[in-house]
């Protein structure tokens, strides 16, 4: 990929750093395409084979030790941090499937896409205003992270609530 590119200055870019963005479209196609064949893959992926996973992961990371950091830029696409990358992002999908089916754990995965938009400026704002308060203590940092996810918790429900197309555009078709 770094052939397709005239010049290796990662800067050039700066400050929205698209070149970067587009070589990490690797790692969206592969998770695409295990979106695509997840049964196809389910099939081979049991308990055991999970467990082989894991020990591959493990001893992968035991003896390289430096492969684990993913590096993709205009210089360097670090192969072997991006297959640990993607196993452990494998091992994490079916270990999750493993999971008992709670109410919590539902309502988090429906709405995380809603509590990640608030967690940007939510809690620097929060912080600050902490900050004032209790000139960076541990009590303060607790507060801002109670506050902030209690924040925005309430906004995404409100916003399922009342603008529910804001997260799933097909409600828009639903609603007309």
């Amino acid at each position: 990929l770094i052939y397709l590119y005239p010049s290796p200055d990662v800067t050039m870019s700066f400050p929205w750093q698209y070149r970067q963005g587009l070589l990490s479209i690797i790692l969206l196609v592969l998770g695409g395409l295990y979106w695509r064949y997840e049964i196809n893959i389910g099939r081979y992926l049991n308990f055991r084979s999970l467990l082989a996973l894991v020990f591959l992961y493990i001893g992968t990371l035991w003896f390289w030790p430096g492969s684990f950091h993913v590096l993709i830029s205009m210089q360097d696409i670090n192969i072997p941090g991006v297959a640990i990358s993607l196993i452990g992002t494998l091992i994490l999908i079916e270990f999750c499937k493993y999971l008992p089916v709670l109410r919590l754990l539902n309502y988090i995965g429906r709405n995380t896409i809603g509590i990640y938009f608030m967690s940007g400026a939510l809690p620097t704002v929060v912080g600050m205003i902490i900050n004032k308060i209790t000139h960076n203590s541990m009590i303060g940092l607790i507060f801002v992270f109670l506050i902030s996810i209690t924040t925005a918790v309430c906004a995404t429900y409100f916003l399922n609530r009342f603008l529910p197309w804001v997260f799933d555009l097909r409600q828009i078709k639903t609603n007309i």
